[in-house]
């Protein structure tokens, strides 16, 4: 699926978001207006506007051009001008905080592909993504870890987990967005997409 045709798909669930409706057709999740008699329908359905529609970038995130796809959380990616944050202007390797999607090498794992292939169709080669981190943003491989978002405001980490393509991992002290990241993954499971299904 192309960039274009994933995000016509998931243009209802942004205009559901913003209407208070749950859902993502374009990951395969039905959208449907939550029960007017449920006191807290949030407490019993997927926040997809949660996800996409109110979680906008950070007020500090900046802009990086995706260079290369390493796997389905892993990319490497360049700014145009150094930051505090970014000191270099040459490509670097940053890890999607939060989750953990399936191996492609050296091992390949279950639905380690199809998690690389989702994340090239969110954000290819080429395209701007911005990007943000949580307490500490290094790891210990001498990655960044970032919150990312496409330029249309979509919160890849989370959508991501609510494919069923990432398992949500805790990595203290990065839990900013651990409650919102986990009840995607538990959306996942309850409907058995992706590596859920799978695997």
């Amino acid at each position: 699926m192309t960039r274009r045709l994933l995000l016509a798909a998931l243009a209802p669930a942004l205009v559901a978001a913003s209407l208070g409706l749950t859902g993502c057709a374009g990951l395969g999740i039905p959208i449907s207006v939550p029960s007017t008699t449920d006191p807290d329908p949030a407490a019993s359905s997927p926040v997809i506007g949660g996800l996409v529609g109110q979680l906008p970038p950070w007020d500090d995130a900046f802009a990086m051009t995706v260079v290369e796809i390493v796997d389905g959380d892993t990319v490497r990616a360049a700014i145009d001008r150094s930051n505090d944050v970014v000191t270099t202007t040459n490509p670097i390797s940053v890890r999607l905080v939060g989750i953990d999607t399936p191996e492609t090498y050296p091992d390949e794992e279950c639905f380690g592909p199809e998690a690389q292939d989702a994340l090239a169709t969110l954000i290819p080669v080429g395209t701007t993504v911005l990007v943000a981190p949580d307490v500490d943003s290094w790891d210990d491989y001498n990655r960044r870890l970032f919150y990312m978002w496409t330029e249309d405001e979509l919160f890849v980490n989370g959508i991501l987990a609510l494919g069923g393509y990432a398992d949500v991992r805790s990595y203290p002290p990065n839990t900013t967005l651990q409650d919102e990241l986990q009840a995607a993954e538990d959306d996942a499971k309850a409907n058995d997409r992706g590596l859920w299904a799978a695997c």
